[in-house]
């Protein structure tokens, strides 16, 4: 049940879900007769609409997360590379394979990290959500399929945690497949930037000792202040939303004890 709460909960608080909230409300004013509400409320759909839609918001919103996180060259020892799903397609139709999505930079950077002899094993989690599509397989089992064809990924090193439905389910993942090796519970961790402050805080809170990896960074540290950044981008608002999402998911994961 949670699942489907965290999928659908948050919607009227994105950028889009708030815009359509008050377009409903103006037209519900309409109805009713209050046309200087409606003025108003459909003011406010469009202003905000904009704000969340300019890259010097999604550069002050997403570029804390990332921040917090800087890419390193070397990691110690340890027992495995973990590469937290979301980052591959299901081959369905027209498709013939498992492609990348915007996160694609995870599995490249996770085989950047195996190929530097740090890990005898690299974990790919991440299961399926059914009630948000039905496909074969699961998120994990495409990521390693991605890892065999294209970058020649050993499948004896590959490890699978395909039960698991959100973060903190990725590191119970982890713990259990580690623990059956009888493996220390010490991992590389891959994620976007943005994902990297709950991810690791999630996994210490499991027992796992964490080094992070993080990557897919989509905002550069050095801004500039360019009047093309303050127009409405289809990208910024969906870096805005992915930032939202992250700072929601927080707030849930401390509710909830999680991290």
């Amino acid at each position: 049940m949670i699942h489907v709460v965290s999928k659908f909960a948050p919607v009227p608080f994105y950028p889009l879900g708030l815009c359509v909230a008050l377009l409903i409300a103006a037209i519900v004013c309409i109805a009713r007769r209050r046309n200087r509400a409606a003025i108003v409320l459909v003011a406010l759909a469009a202003g905000e609409l904009w704000l969340f839609s300019m890259p010097v918001s999604s550069h002050f919103l997403l570029g804390p997360l990332e921040r917090r996180h800087y890419p390193v060259e070397r990691f110690p020892r340890a027992s495995a590379v973990v590469l937290l799903g979301g980052s591959s397609v299901p081959g369905v139709a027209p498709r013939m394979y498992p492609e990348t999505n915007l996160f694609g930079d995870r599995l490249m950077h996770a085989v950047r990290v195996l190929r530097s002899g740090c890990a005898p094993y690299l974990i790919c989690t991440g299961g399926k959500l059914e009630f948000l599509g039905s496909f074969e397989g699961t998120d994990a089992e495409n990521s390693a399929r991605l890892l065999r064809e294209l970058f020649a990924v050993d499948s004896t090193r590959i490890l699978l945690g395909n039960r698991s439905r959100n973060t903190r389910e990725d590191a119970l993942e982890v713990v259990r497949l580690l623990g059956e090796r009888g493996e220390r519970y010490r991992v590389i961790l891959i994620t976007s930037a943005f994902h990297m402050d709950r991810s690791s805080r999630v996994f210490r809170k499991a027992g796992i000792e964490v080094f992070e990896a993080p990557t897919d960074y989509a905002e550069d540290s050095a801004w500039q202040w360019h009047v093309i950044n303050f127009l409405p981008s289809a990208d910024a608002l969906n870096r805005v939303s992915l930032a939202l999402h992250e700072y929601y998911g927080i707030l849930a994961y401390r509710v909830l004890g999680w991290i």
